[in-house]
């Protein structure tokens, strides 16, 4: 993200929850230039609704309808998976994890397809 802003790049940066909020704020902070579009946004991938109206919400942060760069960085597995032996990794840890780590980028870059620059 600091190259991206040091080319001056215009970035909105999507966060799980207010949890994350500040440190995407601070980046945000450190590294824009005057006059650069900058923001933070919440969307919980899990939810199919957040994923959609977070293109809307970049929209708005941007000021512009089309988007050039697209980054996918999610990671999350179950605090049961994460701990446990990798054999006892269940259904449910792995299927959490792939839907939140993987199946996300499918869903942000259907929501995000009409936004991209062609």
């Amino acid at each position: 993200m600091q190259g991206l802003l040091e080319a001056g790049a215009n970035v909105a940066v999507g966060v799980q929850s207010d949890r994350f909020r500040g440190r995407a704020e601070a980046i945000l902070g450190e590294f824009a230039g005057e006059g650069q579009r900058t923001g933070v946004f919440c969307c919980d991938v899990g939810d199919d609704a957040l994923i959609e109206a977070s293109a809307d919400r970049v929209a708005e942060i941007l000021e512009t309808d089309t988007v050039h760069s697209l980054c996918h960085s999610i990671a999350y597995a179950t605090a049961h998976g994460m701990q446990s032996p990798f054999l006892e990794c269940t259904r449910e840890d792995f299927r959490v994890a792939h839907e939140v780590s993987a199946y996300s980028l499918v869903a942000v870059a259907r929501a995000f397809q009409p936004m991209l620059a062609k």
